[in-house]
C-alpha cells in the first residue's frame, strides 16, 4: 500500500506503511525533531533518547499490522511524518498520534496521514473499535485538527483533552 499525495506546497509525499527497511530513515527522523516538537507532542522532555534506541526503532519498523499501525510520510527518501495507531489496554481501543518534522509542519501532512490512516483501517481492519487521542487544552491548533476529522471530546481535565472517534 503506497499512495502519492501533494502537500500544501505542491511537493509529492509518499504515504505508506512502515517496513523493516525504514530503520535508518526512522532514526534520522527522530534525531531531527526539535526539543519543542517533542515537548509539544509528548508534553515532556527527554524522550529523544528513548526513540533513537535501536531496539525501539527495530520494533516500530517491524510492527504487527493486526495490532498496531505505523504510517509514514516520505519526501526525498526521508521520513517527514509518522502516524501511529497503537492498541491500548482496553478491548477494541487504539490511541492515535502523529509527529511531523519541524520543517514540514503546517504543510498539510498531518491531515494527509490522518486521512490515509482512517481509510486504511476502514478498508483492512473491518471491525468495530474506538480511536482515542490526547491533546493539551491550550493547543488550539490540535483541537481544530481533531474536530476537522470528526473526533468528539470524551473529557477534559488537568490541562488535557481526551478525544474519541468510533469506527463501525
Amino acid at each position: 500500500m503506497s499512495t502519492l499525495r501533494k502537500d500544501k506546497t505542491g511537493a509529492e509525499i509518499e504515504i505508506r506503511l512502515i517496513h523493516p527497511d525504514d530503520e535508518g530513515r526512522l532514526r534520522f527522523f527522530y534525531e531531527g525533531l526539535s526539543d519543542e516538537t517533542i515537548r509539544s507532542f509528548y508534553r515532556v522532555t527527554g524522550r529523544r533518547e528513548y526513540f533513537i534506541q535501536r531496539s525501539v526503532i527495530i520494533q516500530e519498523c517491524n510492527v504487527d499490522l493486526k495490532e498496531h499501525l505505523y504510517m509514514v510520510a516520505i519526501h526525498d527518501d526521508e521520513i517527514v511524518g509518522l502516524e501511529t495507531l497503537i492498541r491500548t489496554d482496553m478491548p477494541s481501543e487504539y490511541e492515535i498520534s502523529h509527529l511531523i518534522s519541524d520543517e514540514y509542519q503546517s504543510r498539510g501532512i498531518g491531515s494527509i496521514l490522518m486521512e490515509e490512516t482512517l481509510s486504511y483501517v476502514r478498508k483492512y481492519w473491518r471491525r468495530h473499535f474506538t480511536i482515542t487521542a490526547e491533546t493539551a487544552l491550550s493547543n488550539y491548533k490540535a483541537k481544530g485538527f481533531m474536530k476537522k476529522f470528526g473526533f468528539a471530546v470524551k473529557n477534559s481535565e488537568r490541562g488535557e483533552i481526551s478525544w474519541v472517534y468510533k469506527i463501525s
